[in-house]
C-alpha cells in the first residue's frame, strides 16, 4: 500500500464512527448498484465501528449488527 492511501483508509474510517457519516457512505455505496461496493462500504463502516473479525470477511450477514452498532436498522424487501 502506498504512503498516500493509509492516511485516507485512517481519515475514512476515523469518520464512519460517526453514525450520520455511516449511513450516508452506505447509501452512496448502494446508489452506486455493485455489490462489490457496498461489501467494501460494508467492511469498512464495521471495521470503523470495531467489528473487524479475525481471519472473516464481513458479510451481508453482518449488516444488522453492524448497523445497529450506528444506531441504524435494516430491512430487506424481496421484490
Amino acid at each position: 500500500m502506498d504512503t498516500l492511501s493509509r492516511p485516507y483508509q485512517d481519515e475514512l474510517l476515523k469518520s464512519l464512527t460517526d453514525p450520520e457519516e455511516a449511513a450516508a457512505y452506505l447509501n452512496a455505496a448502494l446508489d452506486e448498484g455493485a455489490e462489490e461496493l457496498f461489501l467494501l462500504a460494508l467492511r469498512n463502516v464495521g471495521e470503523a465501528q470495531s467489528l473487524k473479525k479475525e481471519d472473516k470477511e464481513i458479510s451481508l450477514s453482518d449488516l444488522p449488527q453492524i448497523l445497529s452498532r450506528t444506531g441504524l436498522r435494516f430491512s430487506l424487501k424481496t421484490v
